[in-house]
């Protein structure tokens, strides 16, 4: 009988068609033997417990934006973000790469890349922000993609989106040429901005009134657009961090007509709910898109079962409160 490395007894394992009791082999640090006769120089008893594979968080922000109150706005980085996705069981991660202002997206990956390297403590891949969508950075989507990134992101919900909308329909052509993912982020600037412009007029400056600003409307049209630019263009499209049942509903549509569509959502949205800006620090559960109501976290538990949701991601981007 080969001695392995590590043996866990006795739990539940996951696998790709369901669960069962099994003991898991490993040695040289990779798995090697479900179930069966097996001995190891280290055993871990699991009975009881669940033994799952590494999770993956496709969508962190672990390295400074370009946007925000400065270079260093993030109240975390690499090192301290991958320290609390191992905790919770996570072992690969997403990083939004943003280029600062005149840099080009490779130059800001480059910089990203070095900085996982030297601090994360779990594997991690990025996603190349796409801010300036220049001749320049259209040409980078096919050369990043052949060198490993295959994916860029946009922000609907800035306003440079608008002012430039021709050039980023133009990218995500260039990125179904390339292969790559595009992954858009389904707020409408227009319309958050007049709802922002309601909220203070009506003297509602309370975090309680927070969602009012960025509102289901806003993500709905978004995520429409987003629907026919992924159709028009051909692109594989993934729409981050959607919240409501209304977009969700519009995804669902885009899907059903075979559309390389895929939608991903956040715990919060499936365990938190609207009321909580009702509380005295309300402010804490601010995000883009805000929570939503019960009805629109019962549609996403529901996607999640029947597959219309793609994924799951924390979005973990590390504001303090104070800033919040």
């Amino acid at each position: 009988m080969v001695v392995m490395d590590l043996v866990i007894k006795n739990g539940t394992v996951a696998t790709a068609s369901g669960g069962a009791v099994l003991d898991v082999g490993v040695d040289g640090g990779q798995i090697v033997q479900l179930g069966g006769t097996m001995s190891a120089k280290q055993e871990i008893d699991a009975e009881g417990m669940f033994v799952l594979p590494g999770g993956v968080d496709p969508h962190v922000h672990l390295t400074p934006p370009r946007t925000g109150p400065g270079l260093d706005s993030w109240a975390d980085n690499f090192e301290i973000g991958t320290r609390a996705a191992l905790a919770g069981g996570v072992t690969t991660v997403g990083n939004m790469s943003f280029p600062r202002k005149g840099e080009q997206m490779s130059e800001g990956l480059k910089r990203d890349v070095e900085d996982g390297l030297n601090s994360s403590l779990t594997d991690f891949f990025h996603h190349p922000v796409l801010l300036d969508p220049d001749p320049e950075a259209l040409e980078e989507i096919p050369e990043l993609a052949m060198a490993g990134h295959p994916s860029v992101k946009i922000f609907l919900s800035f306003k440079r989106f608008d002012r430039n909308v021709d050039d980023f329909l133009r990218a995500m052509r260039v990125a179904a040429q390339a292969g790559s993912v595009v992954l858009l982020h389904c707020e409408d600037a227009a319309l958050m901005g007049c709802c922002g412009e309601l909220v203070r007029e009506a003297g509602l400056t309370s975090h309680r009134h927070y969602p009012e600003t960025r509102p289901v409307v806003a993500e709905r049209i978004a995520t429409e657009r987003a629907v026919g630019f992924c159709e028009i263009s051909g692109a594989a499209t993934y729409v981050v961090h959607l919240s409501s049942q209304a977009a969700l509903d519009v995804c669902r549509s885009g899907r059903a007509r075979g559309l390389p569509l895929y939608v991903e959502t956040r715990p919060i949205y499936l365990h938190l709910e609207r009321a909580r800006f009702d509380e005295p620090d309300g402010a804490k559960y601010a995000g883009a898109p805000p929570l939503r109501q019960e009805h629109d976290r019962d549609a996403l538990w529901a996607g999640i079962v029947d597959g219309a949701v793609s994924t799951v991601a924390t979005d973990h981007a590390p504001w303090t409160l104070e800033q919040k």
